[in-house]
């Protein structure tokens, strides 16, 4: 019998499991454990290509600032040891598509805001602000630039993603799209992060592979969000990205991409729960053709049944939930199942390069559940006396605080703790304020 693939069960704490009331998906059989047979394209890497990012956030300016600061961006304290020069990442746009309920939340992503943008530098994330959430004369303490109000979800996306970079108004469409939500912290810089990423998506001659997962890696064994363990696949391959990641960034600068680094991949149709979860808005990386394909996709599902053309206010691209959710469903749709007639490989890196904070809840559309302190953790790992322990209070308007006194995630604690979970409960703090 073949095995059932839940997608809705395995979103994010972001994008969490669906209520009975909406439909299961089944996907096509699993194949046969047998290894891919790869043939590696020697030619044709482009070291320097053009990526967008689009991240998700709803009330947690502290969490999306510990993301950015995680992907070790500039930013205006020059002083700061997170700043970095560009160079594989000054071809990449960020845009964040913010929904704020209350005016705390919004000069919250306001500060963020002007501490990332008002510097000088290619990397200028762009804040999309959704929804009519609040009007300008409710903010006349507040200096809110730029935003792009009274927008829907759909229509905010579609610029994400089709707009060109504001760097050059007359560059071509992107070539590689990532999806972060809020909650995801890199455990890596961005620009280490999509060399791996980039480098998979192009490293099969015939262009099989459809994705890079980057909140995977050998060492899951577990889904947090349905509880349950997740096998990693078998028959994987792994393969030495090294060679391409001394093109496409300095080496002697990240220190951590001599340490043998690769990708595993494999026929994702033999992947189950975890590993057969091909679109993923947490930290999933994708060609830009594919991602057009499967917007192509929904909304010509939601004119079916709407009669409706183009981006909807409602259907499958009116919320991040629901696009993940319509986002696989189009996988499965498209040529007859996508990712089991062409697109059939996925990759995720051979070490942990991200995790994602389930700490807590801000979407009302699916109930995700929440990780608690030390979930995720494997068994044998300890915390010293000196480790920092979570906190008890993870509610946004609680983090909101940690934004105000400057506090930040102590990211090497992270790095240094061995998890079987993508999602983790763990909230560990820096001793030290702004570091």
């Amino acid at each position: 019998m073949a095995e059932e693939t839940d997608f809705i069960g395995l979103i994010s704490s972001f994008l969490g499991p669906a209520s009975d009331d909406v439909d299961r998906v089944s996907p096509a059989p699993a194949v046969s454990s047998v290894a891919p047979s790869i043939s590696k394209n020697n030619d044709d890497f482009d070291v320097l290509p053009s990526t967008r990012v689009v991240i998700f956030s709803k009330d947690r300016p502290w969490q999306l600032q510990q993301l950015l600061r995680s992907m070790k961006l500039p930013i205006i304290d020059n002083a700061s040891s997170d700043n970095h020069e560009a160079s594989f990442v000054q071809r990449v746009d960020i845009f964040i598509i913010c929904r704020v309920t209350t005016a705390d939340f919004a000069e919250g992503y306001e500060q963020i805001k002007q501490a990332y943008c008002q510097v000088d530098t290619q990397i200028k994330p762009c804040f999309l602000y959704e929804g009519e959430w609040m009007g300008r004369d409710a903010l006349d303490h507040v200096s809110i630039s730029d935003i792009i109000e009274n927008k829907s979800f759909s229509s905010l996306l579609e610029y994400a993603l089709n707009t060109r970079c504001a760097t050059d108004a007359a560059s071509p469409a992107p070539s590689f799209v990532m999806f972060l939500t809020d909650d995801c912290v890199l455990l890596d810089c961005l620009e280490v992060v999509l060399a791996h990423a980039i480098g998979s998506l192009q490293y099969d001659q015939k262009d099989r592979v459809f994705n890079f997962l980057t909140r995977l890696h050998p060492g899951i064994s577990r889904c947090q969000t349905r509880d349950c363990m997740s096998p990693s696949p078998r028959n994987w391959q792994y393969h030495y990205l090294i060679p391409y990641l001394n093109n496409a960034v300095n080496t002697d600068a990240h220190e951590s991409v001599k340490h043998h680094d690769g990708i595993y991949l494999y026929t994702t149709k033999s992947g189950s729960i975890e590993w057969n979860y091909p679109f993923d808005l947490s930290g999933g990386v994708y060609r830009y053709k594919d991602v057009q394909m499967i917007l192509k996709q929904i909304r010509t599902e939601d004119k079916d049944c709407n009669g409706k053309h183009g981006f909807s206010d409602q259907g499958g691209l009116s919320h991040p939930n629901t696009f993940e959710v319509r986002g696989n469903q189009a996988v499965l749709a498209i040529d007859n199942d996508l990712v089991a007639a062409r697109k059939t490989l996925s990759a995720v890196p051979s070490r942990p390069l991200m995790v994602v904070l389930a700490i807590n809840r801000v979407q009302d559309v699916y109930q995700a559940p929440i990780a608690g302190s030390g979930e995720g953790r494997v068994a044998h790992s300890t915390l010293t006396a000196n480790d920092n322990k979570s906190t008890d209070h993870t509610d946004p308007s609680a983090l909101l605080k940690l934004l105000q006194k400057g506090r930040n995630l102590d990211l090497e604690r992270y790095l240094s703790t061995p998890y079987n979970s993508s999602h983790i409960g763990d909230v560990f703090l820096c001793n030290e304020l702004n570091v």
